[in-house]
Parts: C-alpha cells; structure tokens; sequence
C-alpha cells in the first residue's frame, strides 16, 4: 500500500512539473508573438519609407527624415487650390495613431480572453492536483496511524489487509 501513496506521490510531481512546463511554454509562445508582431512592424515601416523615398526622387537621401513632413507639404500643396493647413498631417498621424491604438486594444482584449480561458483551465487543473495530493496526504496520514497501532493475534490476515479493511469501513461510514 505504501507503494501504491508514492506512485500516486510521483505522478502528482509529474503533473505539477508538467503544469510548470506548460506555463513556461505558453510565456515563450508570448514572446515569439511579440517579436513576430515587431518584426511585422518594422517591414511595414520600411516599406513605407521606401515609398516616400521614390516620392523624393533623387534627392531622397539629401532630405532628412525630420523634413520629411516639410516635403511632403511643399510638394503635394499644388494639388489642393486652398491652403494646405499645417497641422493637416498631424491630425492625420493622430487619427491612424488612434485607429492603430484602437485595433491593439481589441487584439488584447482577444488575447485577454484567451489567457483568461487557459489560466482558469490551469487553475482548474492545480486545484484537482492539489485535492488529490492532499486527500494522498490524508490517506498516508490515516494508514501510518494504523500501521502504528495494530495488533493482529491469532488472524490470518497481514497487517495491509486488516488496514485496508480498517480504511474501507472509515470511508463508508463518512
């Protein structure tokens, strides 16, 4: 019986350490998709100012990217008959920082719930692994206090069976 409370020791610490492994799997899934996502972003920002670039033309290198704005401005006013305003690409760049902002937060509120699934998944499994650990440490309780305590006289039976009667007749009795 004693063999049966280790094996049954042994696969919890194989559950908890599989838990373990699971968590730090999923923080390296998390990560992956961070560096995935910055990467991402960092072509699309390159492709952009390869786009800007051939709008510049040859002088393309000589402007820098702070006068970029400044270009663009002077360049494309002669297409609009009224003023072009000057904050006119400000609230643009707010507006696209607004949407992207926006589209970030639905992303995470997505990804909130997800993580909020799978750790209620996770909590639900620790605390099915701890009952059973706690009901083996009740069980390695209850047998060691037998086992310290019987007599068998005249019986036929070893000390295991009369404990294992013993436990049977406790937990029917419950």
């Amino acid at each position: 019986m004693a063999n049966d409370l280790k094996k049954e020791e042994d696969i919890l610490a194989r559950q908890e350490l599989k838990l373990k492994e699971m968590r730090e799997s999923l923080k390296e899934k998390k990560k992956r998709l961070s560096a995935k996502k910055r990467k991402e972003r960092t072509k699309r920002l390159i492709e952009k100012g390869a786009v800007v670039e051939k709008l510049q033309g040859i002088d393309a290198e000589n402007i820098e990217p702070e006068n970029t704005k400044n270009w663009l401005i002077n360049e494309f006013s002669n297409y609009f008959t009224d003023e072009f305003p000057d904050d006119f690409f400000d609230s643009q760049i707010a507006k696209k920082k607004r949407e992207a902002l926006e589209k970030k937060i639905n992303s995470l509120e997505s990804e909130n719930t997800k993580l909020k699934y799978e750790l209620e998944k996770e909590q639900k499994k620790s605390k099915e692994l701890d009952q059973r650990n706690q009901s083996m440490k009740y069980k390695l309780a209850y047998f060691s206090k037998m086992a310290g305590t019987v007599t068998i006289e005249g019986e036929e039976r070893s000390a295991l069976e009369f404990i294992k009667e013993k436990y049977n007749n406790h937990i029917q009795s419950k």
